[in-house]
């Protein structure tokens, strides 16, 4: 159900900044008595705007995606699950979940407003093998448990399925090409999720095993994107205190490898902790695409990556930031 807009009753102070070319970091003030957000511009790190949106003071952001903010109230006895847009005050209203689950990974398959398809949701549980599917319309979720698919995929790909069954669950979901895509949580390979029969889902191995390092003591941040009908990997291996490597890989459909990424001057890349990861077109190629921007919860700057020549520097430094701030996301509003 779409609710009303209230955009006329607005101070500015409730409203997100004016769009720019590039998402805008957006970081959550939890100082005593404080429960605003910070806006920083990755053009112009001397820009921040502090907001205090009346939405976001009670509600968990579980996703931004498409320039929808995906929000969530518990109660006693439902989660209450909505769709929000920041800039419209669009608000669209979603199934309650009946159940007691812990969210996890979500993914918008498209804008809620999108003219040319149909969005799905899709919830990953944090601790169960369940997904939680919605297609934009719908009176209620559907529950898909995925243990058995796991189990039969991992075998497929030579896992040892006693250690699939009590430890193993999907991580690090994206939307490509029609389908979710999503990586067991060893990171050992890559899997396919599928709409299957009515408003069932089928998991299928994509017989191919994931790039990956040697073991190390170094922290790991993988992620899935999608850009352009195209699937990317990124993985980071840090410190918390600085970067030791980055690596990109392009899996190649049609003769189902990854590849390492030397050069694509034409996109950029934006990765947080906290959320999925996606990429935009680079307005300047020359100057600004091929770089990956990622941001760690205890710094004040952006790590920026240039995939080409392999060089890592950082942003200046962003003013105003609170000492106690939770985790950074990225938004580019839907406009």
């Amino acid at each position: 159900m779409e609710l009303g807009n209230t955009k006329e009753s607005r101070t500015k102070q409730q409203c997100v900044p004016p769009s720019q070319q590039y998402p805008w970091l957006l970081y959550f003030n939890h100082e005593l008595d404080e429960n605003n957000q910070i806006f920083c511009s990755i053009l112009d790190p001397t820009i921040t705007y502090t907001r205090n949106i009346p939405e976001l003071e009670d509600a968990t952001l579980l996703t931004i995606q498409h320039g929808w903010f995906l929000l969530e109230n518990c109660t006693s006895n439902a989660n209450k699950l909505y769709l929000w847009n920041p800039c419209s005050l669009r608000k669209i209203e979603l199934p309650h979940l009946t159940c007691d689950v812990d969210i996890g990974d979500c993914i918008l398959s498209s804008s809620p407003i999108a003219t040319d398809q149909v969005c799905d949701i899709f919830l990953f549980s944090s601790h169960t093998t369940s997904i939680f599917y919605n297609q934009l319309g719908d009176d209620q979720w559907t529950e898909v448990d995925y243990r058995e698919d796991l189990e039969m995929a991992s075998s497929m790909m030579g896992e040892k399925v006693s250690l699939v069954r009590y430890n193993s669950y999907l991580t690090n979901p994206i939307y490509c090409n029609g389908c979710v895509y999503a990586e067991s949580s060893f990171g050992r390979f890559l899997v396919v999720i599928e709409k299957h029969g009515h408003r069932g889902l089928k998991i299928n191995p994509a017989l191919v095993l994931m790039p990956t390092l040697p073991p190390t003591r170094f922290v790991r941040l993988s992620r899935l994107l999608e850009s352009n009908n195209e699937l990317f990997r990124i993985e980071i291996l840090h410190t918390y205190v600085k970067v030791i490597s980055v690596d990109v890989y392009k899996f190649e459909f049609s003769l189902s490898v990854w590849e390492e990424v030397k050069s694509i001057k034409d996109r950029v890349f934006f990765i947080s902790h906290a959320d999925s990861a996606f990429a935009c077109q680079a307005s300047n190629p020359e100057t600004e695409g091929g770089r990956i921007y990622f941001a760690f919860r205890n710094k004040i700057f952006v790590y920026i990556y240039n995939i080409e020549d392999k060089s890592l520097t950082f942003s200046q430094q962003f003013p105003n930031l609170p000492d106690l701030r939770s985790y950074s996301m990225w938004f580019l509003p839907d406009i």
